[in-house]
């Protein structure tokens, strides 16, 4: 190893012990999680209520907590009627 390649590795090591790293690799994590969670709510909206589609994406936008879009989700799926379904997609605004 040449002296950069060594300098290279050496910062990654010390950069992936830092606590910074491990928060914004946290965060991301995260970010990437409610992402998917998003999209899997609005591809449940577009099989089972394809009306409700922009509403779901306008409420997808707007949920930030993993649970809360789990628990939407869990809701969407029992969901019988497209009104309970829209009743779903309003209630869980967040305030």
């Amino acid at each position: 190893m040449d002296e950069p390649q060594i300098f290279e590795v050496l910062l990654e090591s010390i950069l992936e012990d830092s606590w910074v790293y491990q928060k914004v690799l946290a965060q991301g994590v995260v970010q990437g999680g409610q992402q998917q969670l998003r999209q899997m709510l609005v591809r449940r909206m577009q099989k089972r209520f394809p009306t409700l589609v922009l509403l779901a994406e306008e409420q997808a936008v707007l949920l930030e907590d993993v649970e809360i879009l789990n628990k939407v989700i869990n809701a969407i799926n029992d969901a019988e009627t497209l009104e309970e379904a829209r009743d779903i997609l309003e209630g869980c605004r967040p305030h």
